[in-house]
């Protein structure tokens, strides 16, 4: 009878340990998942984040923007600063603020990004090479979230990932029509066909109109 008592009580004592393990894990994780609402409560984007986010992202919740934009980094840039190499991957995410970029194809000029613009934003969304070279022509202020980041980011928020196919897949299409001169859109291409594809896989998800 001892022995009995004596794992009876041992048996106890490991429940005991095994009810303390799992309240202390539950305590952890709600308080992470406080910290994390707190810190996107109390976050404030600044004057260029909040441009960004407003014109090119509207969709994401206030978590996702500051995951976002604290995932990357703004910088000035000089003319002659080349961004994308025709040829080459270009995983990064780059946003033009302001200034311009040029963009070559077998050094012909093919177009001029004004601001507000995706660079490289066709490689990003198809995982092919560059096109076109694309050069800093004046002055510019550039969003840029590395490649690494950039994965993480989009393996682990659906949200930012279905903002960011939005928002690339719109400035493509503007692009292309820009440089078409056309104000209707006629898929013509293998680059511009990727992008209608994109958009029409998510045209539920984001309530997207069908092409005309």
């Amino acid at each position: 009878m001892r022995g009995v008592s004596t794992d009876a009580a041992a048996l106890f004592a490991s429940a005991d340990q095994t009810a303390e393990f799992i309240l202390l894990l539950g305590v952890a994780m709600i308080a992470g998942l406080a910290q994390r609402y707190l810190r996107a409560c109390f976050w404030r984007p600044n004057d260029d984040e909040r441009a960004f986010l407003s014109e090119h992202m509207p969709s994401l919740d206030r978590a996702s923007a500051r995951r976002l934009t604290q995932a990357g980094e703004w910088r000035d840039v000089a003319p002659g600063r080349v961004l994308a190499r025709e040829g080459e991957a270009s995983d990064n995410l780059i946003f033009l603020a302001s200034g311009a970029v040029e963009a070559t194809r077998e050094g012909a000029v093919v177009q001029i990004y004004p601001p507000q613009s995706f660079v490289g934003e066709q490689s990003r969304l198809t995982g092919e090479a560059a096109n076109a070279t694309c050069e800093v022509v004046s002055e510019a202020r550039c969003f840029l979230v590395r490649a690494d980041a950039l994965r993480r980011l989009t393996k682990g928020d659906a949200r930012i990932r279905h903002a960011l196919d939005r928002a690339l897949v719109q400035d493509g299409l503007r692009k292309r029509m820009a440089a078409d001169g056309r104000q209707g859109m006629r898929v013509e291409d293998d680059a511009t066909a990727a992008l209608a594809r994109v958009t029409w896989r998510d045209r539920r998800v984001f309530a997207l109109p069908a092409f005309g």
